[in-house]
């Protein structure tokens, strides 16, 4: 909205804030930039034909599984990144863990199930049981949103609470979890309009050497300045609790990136006192002022667990926060998504759409799949043949594209393969009588360029995303807490 008259840029704040008008104005410019759908010169078929082939060339070439992305294959350390070879895409599964990071056998699973709960409960009672998460809760009718936070976090204390939020300010808990003995800090996801905004504002922000998500990060600063006397005043309460951070979508970016503010450690000052001066005396006679006198603080251990995370970090420091454990699932198109994956899909669909050889191919070999019977259809990865040949034009696809800055999830990312069951992604999905069997073993750990890419892939890249589809493949049900 810069092209706005002055006064038109001033009642654009007015109307919704200096906050939310500067966020809409953003929106206006990043719209602008990146174009809309179609493409130039494409119209609605054939935009559509060209993502139908691009579909097709991500699924038979295995893009869609990260166990065969190579670690590094698509990333540099500047955090820009170059097309990926034919070796890269076709690399095997124990080449895309990262070495700096333990396996999955050493990932917490029960800390990543209990933070799951504390994330899933901010979402306030009729949301979850909208989603089909919490219809009943021990088999009683959770009525409001308290009630459904104990449940859901094993009754953890509530030290502070915000449910509606602003422009980079969305919901949060500040709760005190004993059976953890940790002080948790618990962001929203995405519910509200403010908190789209605060999504959006996604322009890389110069962070310690590298980027970060300019909204999520505005949020995350802010939200630390604001708690920080909280947060300190309990950890000086219960000496040896550490500071855990979590959250879902956009939640987990701000849990991710205000991690990565503090640190592995946060150090707590003690409890100031106070003091005589030298002179002695009283506090209101001569000689006896009162001397803030600080002592030795202690240390306490942080961690973040993020469901869901938007790309928000540049790869250096996206793999250096060793204390951030990202989970993901499948076909989440969130931990992909960013300006630059977007402004390459929509380059990609232009490149294709010229190109009516290979548009052609891919048609061809879709129509052989169709005839062929179903014990004999084609698979993602395909044959080995097959999917060479669709890898051959991915990388050749991926080289015409202009090498671009791009953000990522943080930490450690453990990431499943396994195809969501059709259930899961609707309101409809009704809990569990008992927790699923554990997932672990689904679970390989992925490097960051592993989502330098939008995959597409129907459906399940929207509803893979959803809360609920965290809650019943990690979960199963929650309608016990143990």
């Amino acid at each position: 909205m810069d092209d706005l008259p002055p006064y038109m840029q001033v009642a654009v704040r007015l109307a919704f804030g200096e906050d939310a008008g500067e966020a809409l104005m953003f929106v206006k410019r990043v719209a602008e930039e990146i174009g809309g759908l179609p493409p130039p010169g494409m119209g609605l078929r054939d935009t559509l034909a060209a993502a139908i082939a691009l579909d097709w060339l991500h699924q038979i070439a295995g893009v869609g599984d990260l166990r065969k992305v190579s670690d590094g294959s698509c990333g540099g350390s500047n955090g820009t990144v170059t097309p990926a070879t034919t070796s890269g895409l076709k690399a095997a599964a124990a080449s895309a863990h990262l070495g700096s990071f333990p396996a999955t056998e050493a990932v917490a699973w029960n800390e990543v199930r209990r933070y799951l709960r504390f994330a899933l409960s901010t979402y306030g009672h009729i949301a979850l049981k909208f989603l089909g998460i919490v219809p009943l809760l021990g088999g009683t009718v959770v009525k409001d949103d308290l009630a459904t936070v104990a449940a859901l976090t094993d009754r953890a204390a509530v030290l502070h609470s915000e449910w509606i939020g602003s422009t980079y300010r969305p919901g949060h808990l500040l709760l005190l979890d004993h059976p953890g003995r940790a002080v948790v800090l618990v962001f929203r996801g995405t519910l509200r309009l403010h908190d789209v905004l605060t999504d959006l504002v996604c322009h890389e922000t110069p962070l310690r050497g590298g980027a970060a998500h300019g909204g999520m990060l505005e949020a995350a600063q802010r939200l630390l300045d604001e708690l920080r006397d909280r947060i300190e005043d309990a950890l000086r309460q219960h000496p040896g609790y550490s500071f855990v951070l979590c959250g879902h979508s956009l939640g987990a970016g701000l849990a991710t990136l205000m991690a990565a503010l503090i640190g592995p450690t946060m150090r707590v000052p003690a409890a100031t006192t106070m003091g005589l001066t030298a002179g002695g005396g009283n506090s209101e006679g001569a000689g006896g002022d009162r001397l803030a006198t600080p002592s030795a603080g202690a240390v306490a251990a942080v961690r973040c667990y993020a469901f869901a995370p938007p790309a928000v970090l540049s790869l250096d420091l996206a793999r250096a926060a060793s204390h951030v454990t990202s989970v993901v699932l499948g076909p989440d198109v969130v931990p992909r998504f960013g300006m630059a994956s977007t402004m390459d899909l929509r380059e990609s669909l232009a490149v294709l759409h010229h190109e009516p050889v290979i548009m052609a191919e891919i048609a061809r070999r879709r129509a052989m799949q169709m005839t062929m019977k179903a014990g004999e259809a084609m698979g993602p990865g395909g044959t080995s043949d097959q999917a060479e040949w669709d890898t051959t034009q991915l990388t050749w696809l991926r080289g015409q594209l202009p090498v671009r800055s791009k953000l990522f999830p943080g930490g450690r990312i453990v990431w499943t393969p396994t195809e969501l069951p059709a259930a899961v992604g609707g309101p409809a999905v009704q809990p569990q009588p008992a927790p699923l069997p554990t997932r672990e073993a689904d679970f390989v750990v992925v490097d960051q360029t592993a989502f330098a890419t939008l995959v597409l892939c129907g459906s399940q890249m929207f509803t893979a995303h959803m809360p609920q589809s965290y809650a019943h493949f990690l979960l199963g049900s929650v309608r016990a807490v143990n």
